[in-house]
């Protein structure tokens, strides 16, 4: 679906991005910072290990667009956007319409307590620390993704901006990528800066992570800012797959299977170079689980509940901050001694019997349950000291 000119973001909006050389560096100029995924379960490793072959891309983007189809038709009744209680339509008009909230779906939006709700709300186009930038997109820690880039390219290039640019500049000049990226460059930016991936296309749980309250409008909101062209990575995912042994499917065998492609989020650009417009939604990479284990949430530079500017020149506190998921891992991590790293924590767990494990699982829960409780406590009285104001 190609998105109508209504919904684009206004004219007179300010739509700020690295180009703009008369803005003073922001961490909306260190973009684009993808992670290594963790590796996937191994519960069917018996099936697979008999089965002839590896799963071929059809399968792959037959599942993701399922997966994807089925989650779209369930979203107006996710139980996310109840207990968020923010409408839809604000979300929307957050992307597009930022010059026309007024203080309370501002107050509203923040009350989310993480970066998704940080972007659609703040006034400021540039209050998002680097890391935020990165939880938003869906990218992983700048260094690990600087690494992933200074290795694809044998040390020329230092920064995933830069990258993107060489892909971008070959595209604007109708030049194709196989020609202007060398293998692992490309390889590398169809999947999305990650080290390995699932060959450029996203997986169930990308597609969940796109599918919560207000992503991707916030995912789109901060790509326009940044001046990111989605068409980049839609080129560089069907130049990666088109490199693979197996004939990517074509749109007719999609709709024979009785699935809809997703469509362009609204303030991205339809791809108007040939290579972009064969494909499905780009790959939309999420943190590992090793570095969510080691790392925990990414961390908000400043302490929650500092000061926020909301409209005019009313100063107030900001939103209590959204805790992060607690995992059973952590919680026997806490439990050892010493501070042993993430496969040695692994291999101990795994010598666990399954009681002892159910137990970290049942305290993990818990913890999350009061965590969240505790969450929506403060947040319903930071709305009402908002609305009181």
């Amino acid at each position: 679906m190609i998105p109508s000119p209504s919904h684009r973001s206004s004219p007179s909006s300010p739509a700020p991005g690295f180009h703009n050389m008369a803005q003073p560096h922001t961490p909306l100029d260190d973009w684009l910072m993808v992670e290594d995924p963790s590796s996937s379960s191994d519960e069917n490793s018996e099936a697979e290990a008999h089965s002839p072959t590896r799963p071929s891309v059809h399968a792959i983007v037959y599942e993701s667009l399922r997966e994807y189809t089925a989650r779209q038709q369930q979203a107006s009744a996710t139980p996310e956007y109840e207990k968020l209680g923010i409408p839809r339509d604000l979300y929307d008009k957050a992307q597009n319409h930022q010059d026309q909230l007024t203080d309370d779906e501002r107050s509203l939006l923040l009350s989310r307590g993480d970066a998704i709700g940080k972007a659609l709300g703040h006034p400021d186009p540039f209050a998002l620390t680097t890391a935020e930038v990165h939880e938003v997109m869906q990218w992983p820690a700048p260094d690990v993704v600087r690494a992933n880039v200074e290795r694809a390219t044998g040390g020329r290039m230092a920064t995933p901006k830069e990258l993107y640019e060489k892909a971008k500049g070959a595209i604007d000049d109708g030049r194709p990528l196989e020609a202007a990226l060398d293998g692992e460059e490309l390889r590398l930016l169809a999947q999305g800066f990650r080290a390995s991936g699932n060959m450029g296309f996203a997986s169930g749980a990308e597609v969940a992570a796109l599918s919560k309250p207000g992503a991707s409008q916030a995912m789109a909101l901060v790509a326009k800012r940044m001046g990111c062209d989605v068409s980049v990575f839609h080129a560089a995912a069907m130049c990666h797959a088109r490199g693979m042994t197996v004939p990517f499917p074509t749109s007719s065998m999609v709709s024979l299977a009785g699935i809809s492609l997703p469509a362009v989020p609204l303030g991205f650009r339809q791809p108007g170079n040939p290579i972009a417009e064969r494909g499905p939604v780009f790959s939309i990479p999420v943190r590992g689980q090793k570095d969510v284990f080691l790392n925990g949430q990414m961390e908000v530079e400043g302490p929650a509940g500092t000061s926020v500017q909301l409209g005019g020149n009313i100063q107030q506190d900001g939103p209590p901050q959204k805790p992060a998921t607690v995992t059973s891992l952590d919680i026997f991590r806490g439990d050892l001694r010493g501070s042993p790293d993430f496969d040695e924590v692994l291999q101990r767990w795994d010598r666990l019997d399954t009681e002892e494990q159910a137990g970290y699982e049942t305290k993990a829960r818990s913890a999350n349950a009061r965590a969240e409780t505790t969450f929506q406590q403060d947040r319903v009285e930071w709305l009402d000291k908002m609305r009181s104001k």
